[in-house]
């Protein structure tokens, strides 16, 4: 009886939560699924707001010079900033893969999609 009433109570709060239909008919373990989904960190949860306006004129194209002019800060403190992003994105030096563009497409990819932050 307990766990009947458990599954109910956890269907109600997936109907209200829109994760399935009213009659609870969606595929087993979709609703958490669409959860998970929904609870994921977003790559960008630890940027600060400074970095995010760095990151945001990395994705625009624009070099280091061009950022310390934009936001008026040299460009020491643009490298800086850079340099932390690159390590809360955990993007190492790699050979073949360039952490300025991996590091804009991911900004890019996450400001697609604001519900996910």
């Amino acid at each position: 009886f307990c766990r009947q009433v458990r599954q109910r109570s956890q269907l109600r709060f997936a109907q209200r939560a829109g994760q399935i239909g009213a009659a609870g008919a969606d595929a087993p373990g979709l609703g958490l699924i669409a959860a998970r989904a929904r609870n994921k960190r977003s790559a960008l949860a630890d940027v600060t707001t400074r970095e995010r306006e760095v990151l945001a004129a990395v994705a625009e194209g624009k070099n280091n010079a061009a950022i310390a002019q934009a936001l008026h800060l040299t460009d020491g403190a643009i490298e800086k900033h850079i340099s932390s992003i690159f390590s809360k994105l955990g993007l190492s030096e790699e050979e073949d893969v360039h952490r300025r563009v991996k590091a804009a497409l991911i900004y890019l990819s996450e400001e697609r999609e604001p519900e996910k932050r």
